[in-house]
């Protein structure tokens, strides 16, 4: 936070906390990821969330007006020079990331902070991690990760499965972690509230390999190195929760993951025919597509 003289000029919304001393209120806005700007209006806190300040006015110490601007530091020590935060008359460039007031999945906010006749002026650029508020968010340990469940009353090859995913830009995904595959549970109450049938399997990604389709009660067989991917970023079936195991084969030709919905029974993994001629119809598959980047 950087404190100069000034005084908010053009502004939509304000938030007031007039119980907090000046040098508090600075600490809420830093600590706060959707604040950009402080204002000590009368020993009275102030505070703009992005996009709600346009404005501020530079003043002078006898003035008696305050300010504090959130910027971007990468050195131990404050930048030097004249008209801070705008350090020698220079564009300061900032990002943060905070969470959608309604969805909770991030938002990056990318602002500029530029002075030009005594009047400091921001422009915002908002970006949502993922496209639609249909989306969940999760990191991976790769990447920002968005996820999207679809369903469909046509049972699901697991190829109609990938290219349903590419219709939306996605591929089909499974779980990295714990988290995802409760994130699967969830999405698979909600899918067959939707189908024709409450008792549904769900396509995920993951192919038992060529290798281990004869072999698949083998100890390697069924870990992740078993099966094969398309999604790049979670390879791996290590936090699934099985039906039995990941040997399971009960009919010739059941190699692809799914997620089984069936009647009051937990909703586990399992691995079924690759085709839609499965034993519960695959009614639904989730998706998955790269966060920020769409």
């Amino acid at each position: 936070m950087i404190v100069v003289y000034g005084k908010p000029k053009s502004f939509k919304s304000v938030q007031t906390n007039s119980s907090v001393s000046w040098d508090d209120c600075v600490k809420l806005c830093w600590s706060n990821s959707s604040c950009v700007l402080a204002y000590d209006k009368n020993n009275t806190c102030q505070w703009f969330k992005y996009g709600n300040i346009s404005t501020v006015t530079q003043t002078t110490k006898t003035q008696g007006f305050k300010v504090a601007f959130k910027i971007n530091i990468t050195s131990a020590t404050c930048p030097t020079g004249t008209n801070p935060p705008t350090f020698n008359n220079k564009t300061a460039s900032v990002s943060l990331e905070t969470p959608d007031e309604v969805t909770q999945i991030p938002i990056r906010v990318n602002y500029t902070i530029k002075l030009v006749n005594g009047t400091w002026t921001f422009t915002f650029v908002v970006k949502n991690a993922c496209p639609l508020p249909q989306y969940s968010f999760t990191r991976r340990p790769s990447m920002d990760w968005c996820l999207l469940p679809l369903y469909t009353n046509i049972s699901q090859s697991y190829d109609d499965a990938v290219a349903g995913c590419a219709t939306q830009g996605c591929i089909l995904t499974g779980a990295s972690n714990a988290d995802e595959v409760e994130y699967l549970v969830v999405s698979a109450k909600l899918i067959r509230t939707y189908t024709i049938s409450r008792n549904i399997y769900l396509r995920i990604d993951g192919v038992r390999s060529t290798k281990c389709q004869s072999t698949p009660k083998t100890a390697a067989c069924k870990t992740s190195s078993g099966f094969t991917y398309g999604d790049s970023s979670s390879k791996t079936i290590d936090y699934y929760n099985w039906v039995t195991n990941a040997g399971a084969q009960a009919s010739t030709g059941d190699n692809c993951l799914v997620v089984r919905a069936n009647g009051t029974s937990s909703i586990l993994e399992d691995v079924r025919s690759c085709t839609s001629t499965t034993a519960l119809p695959v009614y639904g598959f989730v998706c998955g597509r790269q966060a920020w980047v769409w």
